[in-house]
């Protein structure tokens, strides 16, 4: 067989990146654009799937607010703004949806993530309880 030798090299890079960033700054990084994207998200009204005492660094469940089509918020967000959000899956199916920010994630990048939430969520339903969401 043939073995996924872009695969290789592409794990060889950003093994490196790894080294070079020093694992606490990671771990650090990570953190804060977590706490940045549930901050940001219950700014905009919203409620957050998972108690905050144990939160991910890495993927946000954001619960639907009742009166929103979660189908058409997460087509929205990628054919609108090229942004993908992940739903629920089974039994959450339709009830959640995640923001994954795991890897090379910026604050930046969840800024534009949550600019563009604010701006489709009131076309795809009710607004969440805070007025004025997507400022």
């Amino acid at each position: 067989y043939t073995p996924a030798v872009s695969v290789m090299f592409a794990l060889d890079l950003s093994l490196e990146k790894l080294l070079k960033e020093g694992m606490d700054s990671v771990f650090r990084r990570h953190a804060d654009v977590g706490e940045a994207t549930r901050s940001g998200l219950k700014e905009q009204g919203l409620t957050l799937f998972a108690d905050e005492a144990v939160a991910s660094n890495t993927v946000t469940a954001v619960n639907i607010p009742d009166g929103v089509d979660g189908g058409r918020l997460l087509s929205r967000m990628r054919e609108e703004h090229g942004v993908v959000l992940a739903g629920g899956q089974q039994s959450l199916s339709g009830k959640i949806f995640r923001i994954g920010h795991m890897g090379y994630t910026t604050s930046e990048d969840i800024r534009g993530v949550l600019a563009a939430l604010g701006e489709v969520l009131p076309r795809v339903g009710s607004e969440p309880s805070r007025a004025g969401v997507g400022g």
